[in-house]
Order: C-alpha cells, then structure tokens, then sequence
C-alpha cells in the first residue's frame, strides 16, 4: 500500500471542486444534487463566511495571530497527504473567548475546555479564564491545531423538516457521540495534531518556540510526572526546581483514548503485516477515513483483524476491540506507568 510521507503529497479527490464550507455531504429523503448544492450555499453564506463576534469574545492577542497564521500555513498539505481537502480557514474562523463573560450555563460547561470546534457555527472557540492568560505558545499551536482538524474532519448533515442536523464528523456517527467511537475520533484527532504540531515546528525558525523548548528539555529530569515524557507538550516556569507555583506541566490531550487506538494499530500490524509494515501505516488508514469519510477499508481490515465483519460497528458503539481479542468484554487498561 503507498503512504503519505512529508515529502509526497496525495489527494485522491484532485477531480472535486475546491471545498467551501465544512458539510461534504447532504442526505436525506429527496435530497437531490441540486437540493444539496443550494443547502451547502446557504452553509457557506450564511455560517462558514459569517463569522460575527461571538458571546464572550475578545480581541485576539497578538501571539494567538501568530499562532493561528503559523497553523494554517501548513494545515492544506499535511491534510492532503491524507487524502482530505482542506478548508480556506482564515484568521476569521477563529474566535478567542473569555470565559467569565460568558452566560452561567455556558461557562460551566467550557469550564474542562482549552478549545472547541462548534459545528454548528463552524468556528474555532479558544477559551481563557482572563484575558492575556500566559499559554506556552507550544502549547496554543497544539489547541489550535487540534481543533483545526475537526474543521477539516468529514463532515455530513441530514436534512428533514426544512433543516438540517449534524449527522457524522470525522469517523463518529452522531448516533455515538459520547461513546468509545467518539474517543477513538478525539484519538484520531489529537494524533493527527501531535504529528503536524512536530513536524511544523520542527521547520519553523521562531525564537519563542525554541526558549519554549529548551525550558522543557532543561526541566524534564526533575519533573515529577504522571505521565511518559514523551507524553509532555510543555514545562513553563521559573527554570529552577520543579514544584514552585509558578511551574505548570502541560500534557498532550486525550491520552487513555490515544492508548486504545494504538493498541488496534498495533493488532493490525500484527494480524496483516503485509499490508501493515507499521504502526504509522496503520494509523494513515484511519486518518484517511477521519478525512475522506470513506470507512470501508478501515470497516473491512478492522474485520479481517478480529474475524468479525461488524467490527468496525462494534467499535462506534463503545465496544473495546482489543479486549475483546482476548476474551473479555470489558476494556482492556492502560499500563500503570512506573514510578
């Protein structure tokens, strides 16, 4: 099977029109071509190009500019690589939030959240207690970056009644928001992130990313995680002994989600080596599907892998593959990590 690699892009949809607006699909009863083309219009006009100020919003500072153009400089080729087509994101389609003006019913429910698609208004929300909140700009690429993905995610509506509801983002049927088909999308997700966020940084010349950095390497080992090393996007603080209040640990988002996953790669690699060499080549098959929106060849090599054509099904619904290899429903956990 041919891989996407940094240096060779591959776009299998080149023969579509350029992509306008979020909603690739349109389905429902009596939804013609002509039907879903005036639906995705109205999309574009009325929510994708009408970014209005947001409840809460702030002007943006001048680093979350940075960040933001830094992010999109690089975002339509990593994404070809996987056989998506990127969006025309533009500084627009993000919106920088403060938490405390928001309504009591909003806040408590963007109180765990550093950042958020919404579907609905397609936009980027990057929220923050006060205004000027000290972020590592490392970290605010990794936020950014992520939530950039869902934007460019498969996404489809239904229509009915004269509206239209979210019906799939990336991988995750609606019907599974919540359940383990919606964690292993976040798992998609944040690695699809993890690995731009490395790779662009990687060949981005910027002072501030560099300090970043260094201050994380310097502080690594004394830090005393819960976590791997290679699970820690930034250390910020004074430089000195870890454990001073004005020293933070950030980690990368969605790590037991993120485990699971790996663990099906890893079953894959080992079940169909032939058209698996490595985990990475088993993880672009799932991103290809995050993107493109086409789930049967992760829907058949799920099945061939675990001997079940429903695997794929069973998965969305919350079901744990791996466990299930070994004879039990239940799922399987995560290593302790060694103290």
């Amino acid at each position: 099977m041919e891989r996407s690699r940094p240096e060779q892009p591959w776009n299998p949809v080149e023969n579509l029109p350029p992509r306008e607006q979020a909603v690739e699909r349109v389905v429902g009863l009596g939804v013609t071509p002509e039907v879903e083309g005036r639906i995705k219009q109205e999309l574009r006009d009325k929510t994708f190009d009408h970014q209005t100020r947001r409840i809460g919003e702030i002007e943006k500072s001048a680093e979350e500019v940075e960040v933001i153009e830094n992010v999109l400089a690089g975002l339509p080729d990593f994404i070809s690589r996987y056989g998506g087509r990127p969006l025309p994101l533009t500084q627009e389609h993000f919106h920088s939030i403060l938490t405390k003006d928001l309504p009591d019913f909003m806040r408590s429910y963007v109180d765990d959240f550093y950042g958020e698609y919404k579907d609905r208004m397609q936009d980027v929300r990057i929220y923050s207690e006060e205004k000027g909140a000290d972020i590592p700009k490392t970290v605010l690429f990794g936020i950014m970056a992520h939530e950039a993905m869902h934007f460019n995610s498969f996404q489809s509506v239904q229509f009915f009644g004269g509206h239209t509801e979210l019906r799939r983002i990336g991988m995750s049927p609606v019907s599974f928001r919540g359940s383990v088909g919606d964690a292993i999308d976040e798992a998609v997700t944040e690695e699809l992130a993890m690995r731009y966020q490395h790779e662009r940084l990687a060949n981005l010349s910027d002072s501030d990313y560099e300090r970043e950095q260094k201050l994380t390497d310097d502080l690594m080992p004394s830090a005393r995680l819960d976590r791997p090393q290679d699970e820690v996007a930034a250390i910020t603080g004074s430089g000195e002994a870890l454990g001073d209040k004005d020293t933070k640990v950030y980690y990368f988002t969605y790590r037991e989600e993120r485990w699971r996953l790996n663990a099906l790669l890893d079953d894959l690699v080992k079940e169909r080596p032939d058209q698996f060499p490595d985990r990475e080549a088993a993880f672009d098959m799932f991103a290809r599907a995050y993107f493109t929106g086409n789930l049967l060849p992760l829907g058949r090599a799920l099945g061939e892998a675990y001997g079940d054509k429903h695997a794929l099904r069973r998965l969305m619904e919350g079901e744990d593959l791996t466990a299930r290899k070994l004879g039990s429903k239940t799922i399987r956990q995560e290593p302790r990590v060694p103290s």
